[in-house]
């Protein structure tokens, strides 16, 4: 009996409750059954609860009738109340008292009433343990099957993507065949750029010429002012020719630039594509390992659970083989069941966590498909965008290409009509000069013989100056470049005829000879034969003058005309050469500017890696335990 109780009751109701536990003779005796349901009234009258009356080994009355095998006493404290599976110190109820001690007509009576041994109550939580494990194993199973189906779903979408990525690489490489067309275009407009470049230089060229002669002939004639005038006319023409070609020149830069502009654009979008091409093959890869991961452990999951049943189904049995010794058994098999139960709640637990991680891992798969399609989406607006721009600037070029030949073609029919009429006074204008310059050369030769006469012989090699004052003179007349030969730079030619002939002749030819074969005639020869030779050369320029003035032979005008062109020739390689170097310089800066952008798209890349090791998902490293 409890204290609460022994406090509450008076002296004599607490001899009576002890007398009535401890009193074997009244158990025993046949005939006393009335007796105690009479003392049952009167503890009920004193205000005890004859229900849960407990003695010293916390045995209560129902434990005692069924111990002395009294089933009328029984039935009477199950009307009062008593719990039928009560248990005493020793964890025994009253149906294992009744059945160790051999009362089995008051054990069926317990067992219709409800009672139960402690082995079937610990045997039946372990039966509701495995029903719920079996229906926890049908939701695995759903969810298995459920997940399977997603797969499956994925696996198709992933084929769509494929095919998807496959259209767009061949997009790509359209898109990188047309770059690769729009940068000829470019060289090829550079190209026309170059040439218009050099025209233009050829233009200032002959302008400057033209004003000096102007020059001149206003001072040598009397018939300058209609000369002048046409002069004038002829300056003006040839200045707007050069604001037309230098409007069209910045016309055509800023085309150029507008096109290595979109060139840089298509290849910016060619690499954007081509690194979310990238970004969605490993989040495939990443979705597939996952994918793998859950199925393992879902088969994990299933053998433990058959393995379980397994184990279950012989414990069962051997339960059954062993319910005659319960009573012996019971401690052992209690702690089995109890680490059993241990086992099972953590099977259980195992499959709520891997449940929800699988779950969780759905939902982050149909995120990502849901990001690449809107990817996806994207891309396909801005190659429509790139294709259309592509289309525009291809129609620009031609027409813009269309309209420069035109207006080339028409500049250049009357470019050559003007100069046709032009071109013999400026030959005539040529000649005056040579001659002007060889009797300042033949000057120079006359004071050199006078000064130093005595020492003509021993000097062989002295002619070879002659070709050198005439090397100064045209080097300070053309521009230094180092594309021409060594044997070619610093002589001007002379013009001889042919031996047999003489000027006035019309077979007589004009002949420009090279600055090696001067410098031999004159060292073979003495000086008075050299200042001989000069004065022949001057009188037969002279003569080509004369002729020229009159208009009889065509064939000097062809050699002059060898001479200009080998001067445009000179300045055409040095114009060449820089221009070499110039392009040089330009690929060096694209590749520079190509080398930031793939820097650029690095460190953008190992920025994610690196926000993506920041802040991994915490719930997947969370519930996953590490590998050992």
């Amino acid at each position: 009996m409890s204290s609460k109780q022994q406090n509450e009751l008076d002296t004599a109701t607490q001899e009576k409750i002890i007398d009535l536990f401890d009193n074997e003779a009244i158990w025993d005796a046949d005939d006393t059954d009335g007796y105690i349901i009479q003392v049952f009234h009167e503890l009920k009258a004193a205000g005890a609860k004859i229900a849960t009356l407990k003695d010293q080994g916390w045995n209560t009355l129902l434990h005692t009738a069924s111990l002395w095998n009294r089933s009328k006493i029984m039935e009477e404290l199950i009307r009062r109340g008593a719990p039928l599976n009560e248990k005493n110190k020793n964890g025994h109820t009253p149906l294992d008292l009744a059945m160790h001690w051999g009362h089995f007509e008051m054990g069926q009576q317990l067992r219709h009433y409800g009672g139960k041994h402690t082995c079937e109550k610990e045997r039946d939580i372990a039966i509701s343990q495995r029903d719920l494990a079996q229906q926890q194993l049908k939701n695995c199973e759903l969810e298995y099957e459920h997940a399977v189906g997603s797969l499956k779903r994925a696996k198709q979408e992933r084929e769509q993507l494929r095919i998807e990525r496959d259209r767009l690489v061949v997009l790509r490489a359209q898109v990188v065949e047309d770059c690769a067309s729009l940068a000829n275009q470019v060289e090829d407009f550079r190209s026309a750029v170059v040439s218009l470049t050099k025209e233009r230089d050829a233009l200032h060229i002959q302008n400057a010429h033209l004003q000096s002669e102007l020059v001149c002939e206003q001072t040598a004639r009397n018939n300058a002012v209609q000369s002048w005038k046409m002069a004038e006319k002829v300056i003006a023409e040839l200045q707007q020719i050069q604001e037309e070609c230098r409007e069209r020149e910045e016309e055509a830069l800023r085309l150029r630039n507008e096109a290595i502009h979109d060139r840089d654009v298509a290849r910016e979008r060619a690499k954007e594509a081509q690194l979310d091409q990238g970004i969605a093959k490993q989040n495939q890869m990443e979705l597939e390992r996952e994918r793998d991961q859950a199925i393992e452990r879902l088969l994990q999951n299933e053998s433990e659970v058959t393995h379980d049943k397994e184990k279950w189904r012989k414990l069962m049995a051997k339960i059954e083989l062993e319910r005659r010794n319960i009573q012996i058994e019971i401690d052992r098999q209690t702690e089995i069941l109890r680490c059993e139960n241990e086992k099972l709640e953590k099977t259980v637990t195992t499959l709520t966590v891997s449940n929800t991680r699988q779950n969780a891992d759905i939902e982050r798969s149909q995120l990502t498909i849901l990001t690449m399609e809107r990817q996806l989406g994207r891309y396909k607006q801005e190659l429509g965008t790139v294709t259309e721009q592509n289309t525009k600037l291809k129609e620009q070029v031609g027409a813009l290409l269309e309209e420069r030949r035109l207006e080339y073609k028409s500049w250049r029919t009357q470019l050559e009509i003007k100069m046709q009429q032009e071109f013999s006074d400026d030959l005539k204008r040529i000649l005056e000069a040579v001659i002007t310059t060889w009797k300042a050369l033949q000057t120079c030769q006359q004071h050199m013989s006078t000064l130093n006469v005595t020492t003509a012989q021993p000097r062989a090699s002295s002619p070879s100056r002659t070709p050198a004052i005439m090397s100064s003179i045209f080097q300070n007349q053309r521009p230094h470049t180092s594309a021409t030969g060594s044997g070619n730079s610093g002589f001007l030619p002379f013009i001889q005829e042919a031996p047999a002939t003489g000027l006035k002749g019309s077979i007589s030819t004009s002949v420009l000879s090279e600055p090696s074969q001067l410098s031999d005639i004159v060292s073979d020869a003495v000086l008075t034969d050299r200042e001989q030779a000069i004065v022949d050369h001057r009188a037969q320029a002279e003569a080509a003058l004369k002729d020229l003035s009159i208009g009889m032979t065509s064939e000097q005008i062809v050699q002059l005309c060898t001479f200009v062109q080998t001067f445009v020739g000179d300045v055409t390689a040095y114009i060449s050469a820089n221009l070499q170097r110039l392009r040089r310089r330009a690929h060096a800066q694209d590749k520079i500017i190509e080398r930031k952008g793939e820097l650029i798209q690095r460190f953008t890349h190992h920025r994610e890696e690196k926000a993506k090791r920041q802040s991994p998902a915490r719930f997947r490293d969370c519930s996953v335990r590490p590998l050992l």
